[in-house]
């Protein structure tokens, strides 16, 4: 951020250019699984996916965005979406206004600014309007879901290597890691938020899985400093839920 501000606003709110994380001592942008540099516009560190599934610009693992940053948003830096709804980013930009302590005058224009940025980006772009379609053809994958079925204590409580930040972030909600099916009844609406309103961050298809692929859903809950990814499982237009689990924000 340059001009009179420069020195003030921009070095006191981190989250600056898609709501991303940026790191004033390198110049880059975390975005929770590697950073991103604004400079060449790639990311530093190779994609853990060798595709995404999305033609020949889907196998490079260094791409930000799939080269098209205008339109499209990368919150967990392994697979991008288009930008959904108006209000995404001035909800971002009054967050990290609120999170520097710069007042309501800064939080008020920290939020019109970034509606004003997000309006730009949705007009005149046939292509972004089509990545919409798509993902709202996808809002009722919760009600397809029977959410009985799931190992809810292995997702309560996480597996081995998760289990230091698995329970802890399920109490941020309010909800007991070790309280079995009560828990899971509290934690269902959370998940069903994700698939509902969160991102598609990645896609792949399973090895001899007959046709069946592997879609991880994110939503970020920036009060609670956690996000949240979903896993489920999809085959001829059938889901099934997989698995889900919760990291802390910038960790």
């Amino acid at each position: 951020m340059g001009g009179s501000k420069g020195a003030t606003l921009g070095k006191a709110n981190p989250f600056r250019y898609r709501g991303y994380y940026y790191d004033e001592e390198s110049g880059l942008y975390y975005l929770h699984s590697r950073y991103y540099d604004p400079v060449t516009g790639r990311f530093i560190n190779a994609d853990g996916y060798v595709s995404n599934g999305n033609g020949v610009i889907g196998c490079n693992m260094f791409a930000y965005c799939e080269n098209n940053p205008v339109n499209r948003v990368d919150y967990a830096g392994c697979s991008s979406g288009a930008l959904r709804g108006l209000g995404s980013l001035a909800v971002w930009g009054a967050m990290a206004a609120a999170v520097a302590g710069l007042g309501p005058l800064a939080i008020v224009g920290s939020g019109i600014i970034a509606l004003g940025i997000t309006v730009a980006s949705l007009i005149n772009d046939s292509d972004l309007d089509d990545d919409l379609d798509d993902d709202l053809d996808d809002d009722d994958i919760s009600d397809q879901i029977d959410w009985g079925k799931a190992d809810y204590n292995h997702v309560l409580k996480g597996s081995k290597g998760t289990r230091e930040f698995h329970g802890p972030g399920w109490q941020k909600f309010g909800i007991d890691p070790n309280g079995g099916h009560d828990s899971w009844v509290k934690l269902v609406p959370i998940l069903q938020s994700v698939l509902d309103s969160g991102n598609k961050i990645s896609e792949r298809g399973i090895q001899n899985g007959n046709g069946a692929r592997i879609i991880e859903y994110a939503k970020v809950f920036a009060d609670k400093g956690i996000q949240v990814i979903v896993k489920v499982w999809e085959r001829d237009g059938t889901y099934r839920f997989s698995d889900a689990y919760n990291r802390p924000l910038g960790g």
